[in-house]
């Protein structure tokens, strides 16, 4: 059986290789977080930091749910990337309820940081029994953030990745600053469509983009308005 770090090692072309070792070697840091605030009960308070009010544990407010965050490491060199991936579990084999967040160095995971309050999220639902998928596409989107795959204005606009483990669906949501300006997140919707995978997003999966704010008012961090979508259209795997 295969470390995990050796699958993304198989996974990564030698110049994606080269391009993750230069820019976690040029201060590019980034941050490897963990939650699974699945037994928290409802707290009355109508706020959730990242609305789980809607996920079936009831309302989590900011105390609660930041005292089950957890840093797990910082990336700051090639070494780190590897010995990172080599200890880790992949999102299909996390408890349920759990929440891996892979953001910029200096970002919390969370609406209210600076760099994300006035942006949004492109969502990937991936359905029950395709568990195979959720660690694909977590995997190729890491390395994609890391190594500066996306064209560079829509690389500079990405705070982080969330991959949630959740019993009927799992999801990942790619986060970004500026959720209004329409012509960046189409660029970072159809980036991601092409690099989900080798092949590109198969047909059957969407992208869609929620907005922040809309999130915050709600206290739901899926149930939100879609305001752009990107289809994928590639070969079923």
């Amino acid at each position: 059986m295969l470390w995990y770090s050796e699958k993304v090692k198989e996974a990564m072309s030698l110049e994606e290789n080269a391009k993750v070792e230069e820019n976690v070697s040029s201060g590019k840091n980034w941050t490897l977080w963990y939650d699974n605030a699945a037994g928290l009960k409802d707290t009355g308070s109508g706020f959730s930091a990242r609305g789980r009010s809607r996920s079936g544990m009831g309302k989590v407010d900011l105390h609660n749910w930041e005292s089950f965050l957890h840093n797990l490491s910082e990336i700051d060199s090639i070494d780190t990337f590897w010995a990172l991936f080599n200890c880790i579990l992949e999102p299909s084999k996390l408890p349920r309820g759990s929440n891996y967040h892979f953001f910029r160095t200096g970002v919390e995971p969370k609406w209210e940081d600076k760099f994300n309050e006035a942006g949004g999220k492109w969502v990937l639902t991936i359905p029950k029994g395709r568990k195979d998928l959720l660690d694909i596409f977590w995997l190729h989107l890491v390395l994609a953030v890391v190594g500066e795959v996306f064209p560079p204005t829509a690389a500079n606009d990405i705070a982080g990745i969330v991959t949630s483990v959740r019993k009927n669906q799992d999801r990942i949501a790619l986060w970004t600053c500026s959720a209004l300006n329409v012509e960046l997140q189409e660029l970072i919707g159809k980036s991601w469509s092409a690099l989900a995978c080798p092949g590109g997003l198969p047909v059957g999966f969407t992208l869609e983009y929620q907005v922040h704010k809309d999130a915050m008012a709600k206290t739901s961090s899926f149930y939100n308005k879609v305001r752009y979508s990107v289809r994928g259209d590639s070969p079923p795997i």
